[in-house]
């Protein structure tokens, strides 16, 4: 079973070693490249000894044997000790596949540090930090994201992929607030105004689900999604089913061949 270090961190259990060909330390060299990139990021000069590969292969093993609370413990080490975010990243999967959201936060926190440029590492870390409800650590970041977005023109899939991390936290108006905040100066993009009626809409806010969907169809008025998800939201507001009938009336009364 999982035993403990000197240090107290749990490791994996380590299948037994050969007797016959005792681990050797090889001799100091570049780092083994694994076929997976860590992003644009420069992967550290890691000394390559047997006893490095035997605990990553023993944390493997674990894993198959469904003993993933140490084996990610025991990646995270690695990753801690070496400076790989190719370690860090799979502590965080395995933790993630164990639902251990705490370990996996600090497997993503490492990754997000050790992989700067990495955008699943930036990501991944923005996203467990929402849904643990750690917003105000998520903020600047979510901020930054914003801002690089609009110089890079991906607002809108920066917008959808804050969105579908903010529906998942658990206080849900924190998140329409937060929300609020950092698309403060895109009140006039159609995809921020969208994240924002989808959040609402997720907390039961349906009157300001529907402003805010109808101010995205405003913005962008030949976009049939976008007006169906209007009339989804009105339809759970006081006008009911009446006030969705209109709105897609009135919708299609300008664009016949629509829908």
């Amino acid at each position: 079973g999982p035993s403990a270090n000197r240090g107290g961190v749990a490791q994996a259990e380590e299948p037994t070693r050969p007797r016959t060909a005792p681990a050797q330390r090889s001799r100091p060299g570049p780092a083994a490249r694994a076929p997976e990139a860590a992003g644009d990021d420069a992967l550290p000069s890691v000394e390559l000894t047997s006893e490095l590969v035997f605990q990553v292969f023993a944390a493997e093993i674990a894993v198959q044997r469904g003993q993933r609370g140490p084996a990610a413990s025991t990646l995270l080490r690695l990753a801690q000790q070496t400076g790989d975010p190719r370690l860090a990243r799979r502590a965080t999967e395995v933790a993630l596949s164990d639902r251990a959201l705490d370990r996996a936060l600090q497997g993503a926190r490492l990754w997000a540090r050790l992989a700067p440029r990495s955008q699943q590492a930036q990501q991944t870390y923005e996203a467990l930090l929402l849904g643990s409800g750690r917003l105000a650590e998520a903020e600047p970041r979510i901020v930054a994201r914003l801002a690089q977005a609009r110089r890079d023109g991906t607002l809108g899939d920066a917008y959808q992929q804050i969105q579908r991390a903010l529906v998942r936290v658990p206080d849900r108006s924190a998140a329409l607030a937060m929300l609020e905040r950092v698309s403060a100066p895109d009140e006039n993009d159609a995809d921020a105004r969208l994240a924002l009626a989808v959040v609402a809409g997720a907390g039961e806010q349906f009157e300001r689900a529907a402003a805010e969907a109808g101010a995205a169809l405003r913005l962008r008025p030949d976009d049939e999604n976008i007006a169906i998800l209007a009339a989804s939201f009105v339809q759970r507001t006081a006008l009911g089913n009446d006030g969705a009938a209109a709105l897609l009336r009135d919708y299609l009364r300008e664009r016949p061949k629509a829908m």
